[in-house]
């Protein structure tokens, strides 16, 4: 799917806008962000045990929270079902979370992934979402 060129630097202005509407207070995380290091050699995912992940809570308070979904259903509204940042259309639905089954390919499979999702890509956000849980 290829993304619909703007006919104007509106979409920009507003992203900008969204950042700082959400991350308005100091990008310093909050005293209560904790973070743990999945050990995967301790998992039934063993031959991930030379990458790591991490597990973070209390990254942002409840009102950033409902500030950022508010922010990533309004970008449905501007770029499509599901699509926050690319695709084109209209409406602010979540579409349904697909399985990838190998290939290139993905599924409909909701015996195994049974919830909705949105694809936002908005640089401006990630940048302030980065900086918080770098800190």
């Amino acid at each position: 799917m290829t993304a619909t060129p703007s006919a104007s630097p509106a979409p920009a202005a507003a992203a900008a806008a969204a950042a700082s509407r959400i991350f308005s207070s100091s990008s310093s995380p909050p005293p209560t962000l904790t973070a743990v290091r999945i050990d995967f050699s301790k998992t039934d995912l063993p031959e991930y045990a030379p990458s790591y992940a991490l597990l973070i809570d209390h990254a942002f308070s409840p009102s950033e929270c409902a500030a950022l979904l508010a922010a990533a259903e309004e970008s449905c509204a501007q770029h499509g079902p599901g699509r926050g940042g690319s695709g084109s259309g209209s409406g602010s639905s979540w579409e349904k979370a697909l399985v990838n089954v190998g290939g290139g390919r993905q599924r409909l499979l909701p015996e195994v992934r049974d919830c909705g999702r949105i694809i936002w890509d908005d640089e401006d956000v990630v940048a302030e979402i980065w900086e918080r849980v770098r800190g």
